[in-house]
């Protein structure tokens, strides 16, 4: 598992759209010190936001 400050723009990472997709982070917006919406592109080039 990686921390939250781990998840900067341009980072690949697995998990939010299911265990075996990877999606790019396009933006972060922190909320706080614990929590962030993460904008992201999957590979299908959908981009989304998830909190």
């Amino acid at each position: 598992m990686t921390r939250l400050e781990n998840v900067t723009v341009g980072s690949i990472v697995t998990g939010i759209e299911g265990s075996r997709h990877s999606v790019s982070i396009v933006a972060v917006k922190w909320h706080g010190t614990n929590a962030m919406t993460v904008t992201y592109k999957n590979a299908g080039g959908t981009v989304r936001e998830q909190v």
